[in-house]
């Protein structure tokens, strides 16, 4: 009977332990199955030829272009990207654009911009996006919060706790996402010129020929 009733034990254990995997193994399932498919309206073969033909002059025309904010300064964006509106004091954010064609050249962002929107108690949250490695004009993004003390020049990341210090003749970099750099240095045409000033940058390297961009979040 003792012998009966461990085994009847055993059985029902395993049962459990079953039942218990295939609910963990459903659920994650379901975890990354969740929401429909995505859809696109159809084109026709004419549509098809329209587009086709708006791509091969936008190929031709497609530059850098220079957006003017309210209150006068310019933001120079990278061509393709979808950014129509500019970023203004009057907003909450600030974005700074490292497009491929200037790979190797740091984008400056100029301290006073990061004191605005970093320094104070809540710091600030940076949110980077590398946009076209693939050619299909998707964006790569990370997000991290970062705090900068503008009397000590020091400042920390939440990435990876990294921590340096501006204004000290070295360069270091705030965050490496993909081949898109934050950084307090400067560098052209590839060559690191040293933390020289006061500003921090935004560096777009060789792993992927591709535009980062970097915006500042109060």
């Amino acid at each position: 009977m003792r012998v009966r009733f461990n085994l009847k034990w055993t059985v029902a254990v395993a049962a459990l332990l079953f039942v218990g995997a295939f609910y963990n193994q459903s659920a994650m399932a379901q975890a990354v199955q969740a929401g429909g498919p995505i859809t696109i309206p159809p084109l026709t073969a004419d549509q098809i030829k329209d587009l086709t033909t708006q791509n091969e002059k936008n190929r031709q025309t497609d530059k850098l272009k220079t957006l003017r904010t309210k209150s006068g300064t310019t933001r120079v964006i990278c061509p393709g990207t979808y950014q129509d509106v500019p970023t203004d004091t009057e907003y909450s954010s600030q974005t700074f654009y490292a497009c491929r064609i200037n790979r190797g050249n740091t984008t400056a962002i100029l301290e006073s911009e990061v004191i605005k929107y970093c320094s104070q108690t809540d710091g600030c949250i940076v949110r980077i996006g590398m946009h076209n490695w693939d050619d299909t004009g998707r964006v790569a993004s990370r997000h991290f919060l970062f705090f900068y003390n503008p009397v000590s020049h020091t400042w920390r990341t939440e990435a990876g706790d990294v921590q340096g210090t501006n204004m000290n003749n070295t360069t270091e970099h705030v965050n490496n996402s993909w081949s898109c750099y934050f950084t307090d240095g400067k560098f052209a045409n590839f060559v690191n010129q040293g933390d020289v000033d006061s500003d921090f940058a935004l560096l777009s390297w060789n792993q992927y020929n591709a535009d980062c961009f970097l915006t500042l979040i109060k």
